[in-house]
């Protein structure tokens, strides 16, 4: 039976449910999809396991949901002899929690139709109040303290009798139906029908329900506890529905029958880990997490659409990545599945195998998958599983798509339609994870194929494409390339040409293969791979070619190749690249361009005159060496390129002269000494004997040298003092004409304008404000006439002053320049004539000259600087006979501007009565609006006194409050209209005058008291609840101005101010007060210094949790506030967390400290042992090391008063002593031994140990520490006592027989509740019991010891499930 019309009421709330979460969010979370099913080997987890019947102490907790057939462990017996009849008695633990019945199942594989009145049996389902009396009466030390509360325990009489038990009692199985759970489809106050309540366990019920399972598994016993408020309970009810639903199918014997979808039956085991545990419970629906916006969906094998939002290639950033199939090793056409058969005594049984022969014809070979459904228990819901992993597996067309910006509303586990007309793609896919690029502003999704034919409930292997392939192109057919076309290209060197064609689907082509054959066909081919359709022809032997180019999608196929025949000819011989020639004695060695390809060669001609026709033949070849050259000759030579038959027709020719012969007529001394070399400008003697000179003279030059650098040198000095006088003189003067500048340029910054902004201003405020622009335009002509002269004076002041200072600046900066130049220049010289290469003689003398001219240019610069001095100084003097006329003339002015203020003023005074009776309207309408709320609150309270017979009628009465409040808002936003249309002149200026004139209107509100640039709401919802008030209320303000008061009360004239706050407000009917607010300031201090702060925070009542940020020029500082600061992982891990009311910081992850810590103190605790240090020392004996059994404080630190020399095995203490303890010790013995069981009562032995008949240390510790969370708690929460009695006893020679030594010890704890109710975790109660004891045993005897710790009479307010550690340990040492 199709589920159609559920699954689309499904999608309805689904959807609403996501888009909440997203849009409330706004940064979507990344799905974490579990997979379908488990796949384990894990032993513990089987079922079989959850049947044994246990003797040990500690075993596995269990947890029940459903029902099914379970061990349990034994936890007391006795054999009774009542008469002549003897029996077994059992105390058998069988859950950690209230169950809804427990029935005897069979007893070594007996009956109880077989076994009748041979056995009788009573059952504690955890709500029992006193423990069993036959057990208190039977078992021995078991008391009336023994009750179990929440715990499910059996209490089994089994008769003695040979022929109903022939092999004595070894199993006894219980038929349990397990723990109640919470279902909101229960609870009115979910929108259910019902008393059950999430907070309250005693209200829930038994359900083998695989959704209300699985929450509420997660919620109490996963990695940590889950609140509430994650889970979102109506697409609970909505999913707990679709499992529930009964569905129809066809048996083996072609009868119709019925069953609901899915259940789930089976036992959770402690050894496995929470997540294995969940996904086991996952598999009986099939079902995957998601977990957008912090909430955890579990949606079942259910159809979650039709699809709400379609994607096109236009909201793509990029091609998305097809994946029509699955890989191989994730298809599956053969699935066998596992489940537990309740008709073969609840084992483990294999389901009918789900085969799908075309799927396996199409994969070619049978890919089968194993499925272990431990919490099924019905092979057709098995089977309804089977089907669905093999199609989906089959189904598995993927894709990554990259969307364009951050979208919230395709969040895992949302379904989506994408369609691409161009590909063919047209179907719905499901969103299985989600990722934001916030850089790059782009959403990454993983989406997976989605189908409503993937959920049919029958059997019947659907055997087609599913979903249907709707117009997806043929992928096996692949239209071919079109339009060949070849062009060659002669004069490029690095090609003969290139090959282009077209392809009429582009988008669908991965890749191109070209292969090119030679015709005649003589074996030789080239392929490649372009991914555009151009390819370049290069390195080709001239001849008749074929291109074959083919077109290859993204699956791998290739279309047909068409064949395109061209011609490549011969290249023209290269001229781009020019020849290289090497000219030696006797020859010229000559290697040509680069050639084309392999197959082509140079033809060469020379001659020693330019006679083309007379010129000899050289060998082909890609160069050529010419021999027997003579002094003075030129060569004349030409080549072209040849290739086969085929040659350049055009040959080119190269002269190259002053060729180099091997001998002369006779070698005088006058002939070298008359040689010149192409690298000198003289003759060989010349330059020999004017280097001579020049080693000479290079000392008298070097002190010439640096003689002319000291003096130029004291020159700059001497220039820059100078200097440095004007800049402190033009500084001074420029600093207090700076002041005056800035202050009036801040008083007319705003109202400067022109012609024609003038004239767009009136005709603005003409038509917005009537006779009223009138005043506006008089005061801006004032401030802006003055504000044009008072600018004008003060551009042509800073210009006269920039002008000094820039002359004065730029001659300073020439100098150094050119004499850094002129250094770096020497310099080089000076190197280059250390290589003694030829050319230095005649550049030495050249520096020289320059150097002289360099240096009377450099005096005349420095006269013409003193000039510049000398004017600077008579500037300086003129501005400061100027400044105190311009002064004058400054306060003239301010008088003036005081009278434009006082116009202003009476303006304002309009605009602030025209204010005030807006004010008016909204206290009136404010008024209303009360009254309106106080008419809803009279309905509320009418509702509130209804009974249950009259639901329908407060439905009614709700939505008339809904109406009422609607009309209250819209009153509220009609005020909020009105103050947005006064700020809207300013918005308007702003665009329309760049701001210039807008802030005039604004400095005009803030000298009328109005405030600068403010815009403010408020919205305020009260009402009373019974006899207390409780308030709502959102507040929001943003303020923008220039000026401001700081907080010495001073007035900062001119400066940037920018504020921004929202609030949100409650009020509870406690009186109790909390808000959440956001601050944003920017602003800019009286140095014109700029700084920022943001504030996020939360205040309950004063207590202040949030984060503040500031940051300027000189601060960035960034603060936490709270008791608790968390950092964790986008997958929920928490990495490190800091306490600031234990003090504590834990980091949780792996990594490394490259720091030194210095006196650092460090806390080493293991199962058995802790190591404490303390570099400053702790403890009465001077201790800074100690390392022995672990005991603890009841807040999980080390108990320093143990940790003291006699309890250690290895101590240090701060005067250098120490001591270790373990094994051997300065020829001592030592023995030690630790219990771990959990246990009332529990015993240790050190086991036996030699002496060597000295004294020995006897050390005795306990620790113990258990928690429980009760959901159903009523008593007190003060702390309760507890304690427990340990006493040593010793046995010698290797005796068993022990006799108590010493005294009777008794350790003393504490139980603490704390109440967690109002987060829905119940109360926890911890127990805390730690202790030590030290006994010094004086028997000199050196025979074998053995010491043995007893404990009794052991108090406690928890069961052994609920003992996390439980340490007894004994150390003996020989002193």
């Amino acid at each position: 039976m199709p589920p159609v019309v559920l699954a689309v009421a499904a999608v309805v709330a689904y959807s609403a449910a996501y888009y909440y979460v997203a849009a409330a969010l706004f940064v979507a979370a990344v799905a974490m999809a579990s997979p379908d099913v488990p796949d384990y080997d894990n032993e513990s987890a089987n079922p079989l396991a959850a049947q044994e019947l246990s003797t040990t102490a500690n075993q596995p907790r269990k947890v029940i949901y459903g029902e099914t057939v379970v061990g349990g462990q034994i936890i007391g017996y006795r054999k009774l002899e009542q008469g002549e009849t003897e029996y077994h008695y059992f105390a058998i633990h069988i859950a950690g929690h209230p169950c809804e019945s427990v029935e005897v199942y069979e007893i070594d594989g007996v009956t109880p139709a077989e076994f009748g009145g041979a056995v009788g049996a009573v059952f504690h389902l955890g709500d029992q109040t006193t423990a069993h009396a036959q057990a208190v009466q039977y078992i021995q030390d078991w008391t009336t303290e023994h009750v179990g509360f929440g715990l499910t325990n059996a209490y089994v009489k089994v008769k003695i009798d040979p022929e109903i038990f022939p092999t004595g009692v070894n199993q006894i199985k219980f038929k349990v139906r397990g723990k109640p759970v919470y279902d909101p489809r229960k609870d009115t106050t979910a929108g259910g029908e019902g008393e059950q309540r999430a907070t309250d366990s005693s209200t829930w019920a038994w359900s083998d329900n695989p959704i209300l399972c699985t929450y509420d598994y997660i919620r109490n016993y996963g990695y940590r506890p889950i609140p509430l408020r994650r889970i979102p309970w109506d697409f609970a009810a909505l999913t707990a529905n679709y499992c529930d639903t009964v569905v129809e199918y066809t048996d083996t014997n072609g009868d119709t029958q019925s069953e609901r979808r899915f259940t789930c039956n089976g036992v959770i085991n402690s050894t496995l880990k929470p997540g294995d545990s969940l996904k086991y419970l996952l598999s009986s629906s099939g079902a995957r997490i998601y977990r957008p916006g912090g909430k955890i969906y579990i949606k079942p094998a259910m159809y979650g659409g039709p699809s709400t939002v379609t994607l096109t290639p236009d909201d793509f950033v990029e091609q998305p990545n097809y994946q029509p199939h699955r890989p191989e090793k994730e298809k599956t056409n053969l699935v066998r599945g596992e489940y537990v058969e309740p008709d073969l005594k609840y084992q483990v049984t294999d389901a009918p195998v789900t085969f799908g022969a075309n799927y396996a014809q199409d994969d070619g070979t049978e890919l089968d998958s194993n499925l272990k459904l431990y919490f099924t228990n019905r092979s057709t819901i098995a089977q309804r599983l089977q089907k669905r992993q093999l199609e989906r597996s089959q189904a598995g067309f993927t894709s990554q798509v990259s969307l364009q910006g951050i979208r919230l509303d395709v969040v895992p586990g949302a379904v989506l339609r994408y369609v691409d007309t161009q590909t063919g793609v047209d179907r719905e896919f499901i969103v299985q994870d989600y990722r934001v690029d916030v850089s790059k502003r782009r959403t990454i999704l993983a989406i997976e194929e989605e189908h409503i034919e993937l959920y049919q409930d029958d059997f019947t292997i659907t055997e087609i494409n599913i979903p249907a392939n709707t117009s997806l192109p043929d992928t096996t057919n692949i239209s071919p390339v079109e339009n060949i076309n070849y062009t060659p290209t002669p004069n490029d060197s690095h090609r003969q040409g290139f090959l282009t064609w077209s392809h009429p689907t582009p988008s669908s082509v991965r890749r191109y293969i070209a292969l090119l054959v030679r015709i005649p066909d003589d074996g030789w081919y080239h392929s490649e791979t372009p991914l555009s359709p151009t390819l370049d022809v290069k390195n080709l032997a001239a001849g008749n070619y074929s291109a074959l180019i083919s077109a290859e999608n993204r699956f791998d196929k290739r279309s047909v190749a068409p064949v395109f025949s061209f011609n490549v000819g011969l290249p023209s011989t290269p001229t781009n690249t020019p020849l290289k020639f090497d000219i030696l004695p006797g020859r010229v060695i000559i290697v040509g361009p680069e050639l084309p390809n392999s197959s082509a060669t140079y033809e060469w001609r020379y001659s020693f005159t330019d006679d083309f026709d007379s010129a000899l033949i050289a060998a082909d070849g890609t160069g050529v060496t010419i021999v027997g050259t003579r002094q003075d000759d030129t060569l004349y030579l030409w080549y072209r390129l040849k290739e086969g038959d085929l040659v350049d027709p055009n040959w080119i020719q190269l002269v190259i002269p002053h060729l180099i012969g091997l001998t002369s007529d006779e070698i005088r001394p006058d002939v070298i000494a008359g040689i010149t070399l192409p690298s000198l400008p003289n003759t060989l003697l010349d330059t020999i004997s004017g280097f001579s000179q020049w080693l000479n003279d290079q000392d008298y030059y070097n002190e010439e040298l640096e003689a002319g650098q000291i003096s130029l040198f004291e020159d700059i000095q001497m220039v820059n003092d100078a200097l440095a006088i004007v800049d402190e003189k033009t500084t001074t003067v420029g600093v207090e004409v700076g002041l005056v500048s800035a202050k009036v340029a801040q008083a007319f910054r705003a109202i400067s304008s022109d012609r024609m902004s003038r004239a767009i201003l009136e005709s603005k405020l003409q038509s917005q404000f009537g006779d009223l622009s009138s005043v506006y335009l008089k005061t801006v002509d004032l401030y802006t006439s003055a504000g044009a002269a008072r600018a004008s004076d003060l551009t042509q002041l800073g210009v006269t002053v920039g002008n000094v200072n820039a002359k004065a600046e730029s001659n300073l900066i020439l100098i150094a320049e050119e004499e850094a130049a002129r250094i770096s220049d020497i310099n080089e010289r000076r190197i280059a004539t250390e290589a003694v290469d030829a050319k230095a003689v005649n550049s030495l003398q050249l520096i020289a000259d320059e150097e002289q001219a360099r240096i009377e240019d450099i005096e005349q610069r420095r006269l013409a600087t003193e000039a510049v001095d000398a004017k600077a100084d008579n500037s300086l003097e003129l501005i400061a006979t100027e400044k105190q006329a311009r002064i004058d003339d400054i306060e003239t002015r301010r008088v003036a501007t005081a009278a434009v203020d006082a116009k202003a003023d009476n303006a304002l005074q309009l605009i602030a009565d025209e204010e005030q009776a807006r004010i008016d309207d909204i206290e009136q309408r404010r008024v209303a609006t009360e009254a309106v709320d106080a008419k809803a609150v009279s309905a509320l309270s009418l509702i509130a006194t209804e009974t249950q017979a009259r639901i329908d009628d407060i439905e009614q009465r709700r939505v008339a409050t809904v109406d009422a409040t609607a009309k209250a808002d819209n009153a509220l936003s009609l005020i909020a209209d009105e103050e947005d249309a006064r700020i809207q002149l300013g918005q308007q200026l702003t665009t329309t005058f760049n701001n210039s004139l807008a802030s005039y209107v604004k400095q005009s509100e803030l000298f009328s008291g109005a405030g600068a640039a403010r815009a403010s709401d408020l919205n305020t919802v009260s009402a009373r609840v019974g006899n207390s008030s409780v308030a709502s209320q959102i507040t929001s303000f943003k303020n923008a101005q220039i000026g401001y008061e700081n907080g010495s009360g001073n007035w900062v004239q001119g400066a940037a101010f920018a504020q921004a706050f929202s609030e949100v407000k409650i009020t509870g009917s406690l009186g109790n007060n909390l808000s959440i607010y956001s601050y944003f300031e920017a602003i800019e201090d009286e140095l014109g210094q700029v700084s920022g702060e943001i504030q996020f925070a939360v205040n309950n009542d004063g207590r202040i949790t949030g984060v503040f940020v500031k940051g300027s020029s000189t601060q960035s500082v960034l603060t936490f506030v709270g008791n608790s600061i968390r950092i964790v992982a986008t997958n929920g891990t928490t990495l490190m967390s800091v306490n600031a009311s234990t003090n504590r910081m834990t980091i949780y992850a792996d990594g490394e400290f490259t720091g030194n810590l210095r006196s650092a103190s460090m806390d080493t605790i293991g199962t058995n042992f802790m190591e404490v240090k303390r570099p400053s020392g702790f403890g009465s004996q001077g201790l800074w090391y100690w390392y022995g059994p672990k005991s603890l404080t009841s807040g999980g630190d080390p108990n320093l008063n143990y940790c003291t020399k006699a309890n250690a095995s290895i101590w240090y203490d701060t005067t250098g002593g120490s001591y270790f303890g373990g094994g051997l010790s300065g020829g001592a013995f030592y023995a030690a031994m630790t219990s771990s069981v959990k246990t009332l009562n529990p015993e240790v032995r050190t086991g036996v140990f030699s002496t060597n008949g000295n004294s020995k240390k006897v050390v005795v510790t306990f620790s113990r520490d258990a928690r429980k969370r009760d959901y159903n708690f009523s008593g007190s929460l003060a702390s309760k006592s507890v304690s427990i009695k340990a006493r040593i006893h010793r046995a010698v020679g290797g005796s068993e027989s022990f006799s108590a030594i010493g005294s009777l010890v008794t350790f003393n704890g504490t139980v603490t509740y704390e109440d967690q109710r109002g987060d829905g975790l119940g109360v926890l109660s911890v127990e805390t019991l730690d202790g030590s004891y030290t006994y010094v045993d004086s028997d000199s005897r050196t025979s074998d010891f053995e010491y043995k710790i007893v404990t009794s009479n052991q108090t406690t307010e928890h069961t052994t499930a609920q003992v996390t550690q439980q340490l007894l340990s004994v150390v003996s040492t020989e002193v």
